[in-house]
């Protein structure tokens, strides 16, 4: 796998994001496009918690500790829901993320730690699940944006 590539893709999902909400009013944001649906919102409350609770605790323990095991993490989806410092705390943990990777010694991407959902994961898979998370969620932001829009 190509690291450098890796880091890119997680480091431009902050901008991704931005640029997806560029036009969006915080009313439509938190405008669920469906019944059971996310709004946009609540999926970059996911977000954030996916990246400043989960993903760079982890990561700082796999760096510190041998194997570390992790706990499971009930995720809620009360909270933060300020449209703006939604999109910044987003950015701001996921470039934390990315200072840590960039930092990393070639050695140190295979650091392990287990996970309750994945079991044993080392640091580049973890990185490659959160890209894949970011992926996942951007569309499903962009789905839930065109749903809102054409509703009007």
């Amino acid at each position: 796998m190509n690291r450098e590539l890796l880091i890119q893709r997680l480091d431009s999902a902050p901008d991704r994001l931005l640029r997806l909400c560029a036009d969006l009013s915080p009313e439509d944001a938190a405008q669920r496009p469906g019944e059971g649906e996310w709004s946009v919102v609540e999926v970059i409350r996911h977000l954030v918690e996916g990246d400043r609770d989960t993903f760079l605790p982890r990561l700082r323990r796999m760096l510190s500790e041998d194997r570390p095991a992790f706990e499971s993490r009930e995720r809620t989806q009360a909270g933060e829901s300020d449209f703006e410092a939604l999109q910044s705390a987003f950015e701001s943990a996921r470039r934390e993320a990315v200072r840590i990777l960039r930092e990393l010694e070639p050695a140190s991407w295979t650091r392990a730690g287990v996970s309750p959902s994945r079991g044993p994961v080392t640091i580049e898979e973890y990185a490659l699940t959160m890209a894949d998370h970011d992926d996942e969620h951007l569309a499903q932001i962009d789905a839930a944006k065109t749903a809102v829009e054409l509703s009007k």
